[in-house]
């Protein structure tokens, strides 16, 4: 029996609580990590239309050639530059903006561009003429997504 002026739990009921939450936590877990890892992927899609926007809206701002590039210096990298001359090289005084880091480890892992395999946009806003492809983005947990790129220079998810 228990003495009414002793308030508290017993062990046997505080060993009752933290095996009911460590259930509770073993069971959402996997479920918790597969939100954070689709989420990240949802966010590395949005940053990299982000990165053709801005490309696109430097370009027609400043009425000249802005050119993408994928994977650049590293894998999961996107540079932007000012390609004054439309070399598709960054010369000395060309703008370079970047390179810009995809999040949470995620990859270029297959980028199939069209034309000469650049994203140059013009100051129309358009990309060159038969620009364009598909990128395939990859974390290392098996999760990918495919996304095409239009001559617009608008991004759409590919879905399988």
């Amino acid at each position: 029996m228990r003495n009414p002026n002793h308030a508290g739990f017993s062990l046997v009921e505080l060993a009752t609580v933290l095996m009911v939450i460590s259930l509770a936590a073993a069971v959402g877990a996997p479920a918790v990590t597969g939100y954070f890892r689709s989420n990240e992927m949802e966010r590395s899609v949005s940053q990299f239309s982000a990165h053709l926007d801005l490309a696109r809206h430097r370009s027609i701002a400043q009425n000249n050639p802005y050119e993408v590039l994928l994977g650049d210096p590293a894998a999961n990298q996107i540079r932007i530059h000012d390609d004054d001359d439309g070399d598709g090289s960054v010369d000395e005084g060309e703008t370079v903006l970047g390179p810009y880091d995809l999040p949470g480890g995620i990859a270029f892992t297959d980028v199939a561009l069209n034309g000469d395999g650049r994203l140059v946009f013009r100051p129309s806003g358009m990309l060159d003429a038969g620009q364009g492809g598909t990128v395939l983005l990859a974390d290392g947990h098996g999760n990918e997504v495919r996304i095409e790129i239009f001559g617009s220079g608008s991004v759409s998810r590919v879905e399988d």
